[in-house]
This record gives structure tokens, C-alpha cells and sequence, in this order.
């Protein structure tokens, strides 16, 4: 099967090259023809004007930093670390900490950086403790959060510290926050956070701020063995996770029916205006179900606004998965010819291979040989769904 697979993508290559003529006799290529590189430099510049512009609101921050950890690039990486040191851009560092919180794959480059915010203002503390909350199984960070969580000189950062080790799933974690869930010399706000994070931490949630619940659950588990401690915690936490993960489905389903409901049931002349107003939604649920709303109307024939298709172009790059992946599945039903040059340059970055797959459809319905040589390279790809669409998109 793989090597069926394998034959059948390098046989669709090598039709391609044998059709394309003599290289003497092919004309210089236009100059609009997109060169990946330099798109991609210039699209990762533009981000990094965002984060540092006066002119940028806090949302173009915010969406900025989102982009470029949605990279996942060394250069973007560089440019969210000059940001996050860049003590005259307050705006950009928040943008970058709170983007961090949710990056998948964290990198210890931004440990310091972080630390470094810890104790200014309110909203800073709070955003970079729950980026080194995602530093999970890191013991260097545990142990700075640690140090902070029993400190009494900056009240912000020791509550942010305490919440942020309600993420950690360590036994010196768990030790830190019992102790001072428990302790009659702590304030009742040090305390429920406290008694949160271990909730949070242990997946149980009955009797939460009862300071005898956590002395209970203490001497129960302070003696087992490290891994047996965090099979029995995983456990907990796992039903916990599944039963939140499904609430959460339930709700984005529920809001996505609501949401096609009351546009389709809109006059025809508000239409364009709502679902503009969707794509702009700083809620990646919400802009999916936008980007499926205009892939509802093209393949039913409606008009798709000009002004949604530049919208749709923009949300190519967008820092979410999800909405980049809606977004692609819309136009190629639009067949917008103008998203040409913003999906080979988020080509050319795209960290997640179900995304480029569907962009690879996306340029075979553009129909432009400029995708060409993006889509040959495509043929390599790790991800094999992504391979079969390139291949689909060259052999179309």
C-alpha cells in the first residue's frame, strides 16, 4: 500500500515536470509570482509591526501573538521574544504572555521572560503565570512558582503563581498548595485560591474550600509513590477533562446552530454585514462557523460580499486550526483568486497537515500554476493526507 502510494505520487511529479517545456524555452516568471521565502518574511514583519505599533488596537495585539505561535517557526519564535522583552511595548507583552498560555508545544526560551513580568502590573502577572502554568512538566519552573506561591511580599504574583500550580502534576505542587489551603495564618482569598488550584490539579471538585477536604486527601495520597501518585491523579483529572471537553462540544454545537438560525433567517441584505461581523469575532468557535456560513452560501449559489472575501483572506494565517481549516474549506467553494498569494505563504509556515491538505484543495480550485512548485514540495509531505491533495491538486 505505501509503496503503491509512494509510486503513485511520484508518477503524478514526474508527469508534471515531463509536461512542463525545455527550461530554455519557458518565459521569465512574472513579478507577482509569490517567492515562498519572502512572503513568508514578510508576512512574519507585518506581525511583529502589529505587536509593536502605536496605531495597533489591543484585539490587532492579541491576534498577532495568536498568529505567530500558531507558527510554530524558530523566526516566529524570535520575534515573540524580542516582544516579550520589550519592556516600552506593555500592550505587546500581554498580547504575547496570553497567547503563550495556550501554545502546544512551550519553549523554555520564553521562561525567563516570563518570570520577568511576574509582579508588575495585575494583568501582565496574571497572563505570564498562566503561560508557565502550561510548562507542565518542567522542574525548573515549578520550582520558581514554588518560591513564589509561598512568598508574602507581592500578593498579585503569589496568587498568580498559585493558580498557575494547579497546572503543574507534581507531588511538590500538590505539597505547596495543601499547605497553604490549609494554613490559619493565610487570608481567606489566599486560601480559596489555593483550595481552586488544587482543584484544578486533582480533578475533585466536592467540598472544595473546606480546608479538612485537603488535609483528607493529603494524608491519603502523601505516601505513595511518585508514579502510582500521578496514575491516580491523571485518572481523576482525565475524567474531570472528558467531562468538560464534552460540555464544551455541546456548547460549541449549540452555538453554531444558533448562529446559522439567526443569519439564515436575517433579510438578504443584512446578511453581509452580520457574517462580516462573525468573521471579526474574537472567538475562534464563532469565526469557523462564519467561515461555514460563507461556504454555505457559495455552494447554495448567494452572493459572497466583497468585503467577506477579504475577511476570509485575512483569517488564512489566523492563529486557530480551526478556523484556518473552515476558512480553506470556503474558498474552494469561492474559488477567491485573490487568496492565491496568502495561501502560499501560509504554505509555506503551516505547522498542522489537515490544514494543509485543505490548501492544497484550495489552490487546485484557484487553478493558478504559480502553486506549482509549493504543491511538488507538498508531494514530501509527513502528513499523508496533505501528500494526496497536493497530488489531487497537481494531477487537476
Amino acid at each position: 500500500m505505501a509503496w503503491t502510494r509512494c509510486t503513485s505520487l511520484a508518477l503524478i511529479a514526474a508527469i508534471v515536470v515531463a509536461a512542463a517545456p525545455p527550461a530554455l524555452a519557458q518565459p521569465a516568471p512574472p513579478t507577482s509570482a509569490p517567492t515562498a521565502l519572502g512572503d513568508v518574511q514578510r508576512d512574519l514583519a507585518g506581525l511583529e509591526e502589529r505587536l509593536a505599533s502605536d496605531a495597533s488596537t489591543q484585539g490587532d495585539r492579541d491576534d498577532a501573538a495568536r498568529r505567530l505561535v500558531g507558527r510554530q517557526s524558530d523566526a516566529a519564535r524570535l520575534i515573540l521574544a524580542r516582544t516579550l522583552q520589550s519592556a516600552g511595548n506593555r500592550a505587546g507583552q500581554l498580547a504575547v504572555a496570553k497567547a503563550l498560555a495556550n501554545d502546544p508545544r512551550p519553549d523554555p526560551a520564553f521562561i525567563n521572560g516570563l518570570f520577568a513580568l511576574m509582579g508588575s502590573d495585575r494583568a501582565l502577572t496574571d497572563a505570564a503565570a498562566a503561560a508557565l502554568g502550561n510548562y507542565k512538566s518542567n522542574g525548573e519552573v515549578l520550582t520558581r512558582l514554588v518560591n513564589l506561591a509561598v512568598s508574602r511580599q507581592q500578593r498579585d504574583a503569589r496568587l498568580a503563581a498559585i493558580r498557575a500550580l494547579g497546572g503543574m502534576l507534581d507531588k511538590r505542587a500538590a505539597e505547596t498548595l495543601v499547605a497553604i489551603a490549609v494554613g490559619n495564618e493565610e487570608s481567606e482569598a489566599v486560601r480559596n485560591a489555593a483550595a481552586d488550584a488544587l482543584v484544578a490539579l486533582t480533578g475533585l471538585g466536592d467540598n472544595a474550600r473546606d480546608p479538612q477536604r485537603w488535609r483528607d486527601w493529603w494524608t491519603s495520597n502523601q505516601g505513595k509513590g511518585e508514579t502510582q501518585w500521578r496514575v491516580d491523579l491523571l485518572d481523576n483529572r482525565a475524567t474531570r477533562f472528558d467531562q468538560m471537553q464534552n460540555r464544551l462540544a455541546q456548547m460549541r454545537d449549540e452555538l453554531g446552530s444558533l448562529l446559522t438560525v439567526q443569519y439564515q433567517a436575517m433579510p438578504e441584505t443584512q446578511r453581509g454585514e452580520t457574517l462580516l461581523r462573525y468573521l471579526k469575532s474574537a472567538e475562534p468557535s464563532i469565526r469557523a462557523v462564519a467561515a461555514q456560513l460563507a461556504y454555505d452560501d457559495a455552494i447554495n449559489s448567494r452572493p459572497v460580499p466583497t468585503a467577506v472575501r477579504e475577511q476570509l483572506r485575512g483569517l488564512i494565517g489566523d492563529g486557530a486550526a480551526e478556523v484556518r481549516l473552515a476558512v480553506a474549506r470556503a474558498l474552494q467553494v469561492i474559488n477567491d483568486p485573490a487568496a492565491l498569494d496568502p495561501l502560499l505563504t501560509q504554505l509555506a509556515q503551516e505547522p498542522d497537515p489537515e490544514v494543509r491538505a485543505e490548501f492544497a484543495r484550495s489552490l487546485a480550485t484557484i487553478g493558478d500554476v504559480r502553486a506549482v512548485p509549493q504543491l511538488v514540495k507538498l508531494l514530501a509531505d509527513p502528513g499523508r493526507r496533505a501528500a494526496e491533495a497536493a497530488a489531487k491538486a497537481l494531477r487537476d
